[in-house]
């Protein structure tokens, strides 16, 4: 933008820039005559393209060989194919967006079958360690083993409730953590 200040202002309030010689641009684009003399263009238009009333870029044909007089037909038949040509920008990108959003949703159907077949897995490991843990035979040194192997299955139930949350399945339980409490839990 700061190449050509002048041409970009006019591309972004959605005009055509139609110069017939580089003699003919205005005081204030000086950088725009300077620069396309260095590139010997003697002439030039540019089309902008936007879609959504978003600019995308431009489209530019110049002359190097002479300067020209770019007919209004003409100039009309660029502003055509710039329409055209941004418009299939723009459908591809909405092509491409929705092709995101399929696949997102298919990562999600995907994560929420896991989440819920490792959640039916995961009640009964966690059920039977809670009945072991009532037991009052158990050696002080198997309670030790099933009280590391119950907070291990409740932090596995965190897992699967961020699973579901990512698949809009169940609902987000956020909370801070300490992590010198999960590091002396481990």
């Amino acid at each position: 933008a700061t190449l050509f200040p002048w041409l970009i202002g006019r591309l972004i309030a959605g005009e055509t820039v139609v110069v017939n010689a580089l003699a003919d641009l205005p005081p204030e684009a000086a950088a725009e005559r300077a620069a396309f003399t260095i590139q010997k263009v003697l002439s030039f238009v540019l089309v902008p393209l936007a879609a959504r009333h978003r600019p995308l870029g431009c489209l530019g044909f110049d002359m190097y060989t002479a300067a020209r007089i770019w007919p209004e037909e003409t100039v009309r038949l660029l502003r055509a194919a710039g329409e055209a040509f941004a418009t299939l920008i723009a459908r591809r990108a909405t092509e491409d967006a929705l092709i995101r959003s399929e696949r997102l949703a298919a990562v999600g159907t995907l994560t929420s079958g896991v989440a819920h077949e490792f959640n039916n897995v995961h009640t009964v490991i966690l059920g039977h360690l809670e009945l072991l843990s009532e037991q009052p035979a158990l050696p002080p040194a198997s309670r030790d083993s099933v009280v590391r192997a119950l907070r291990a299955a409740r932090r596995a139930s965190g897992v699967t409730r961020n699973l579901l949350a990512f698949s809009h399945v169940g609902a987000s339980d956020r909370q801070p953590l300490r992590l010198a409490d999960v590091a002396r839990e481990t």
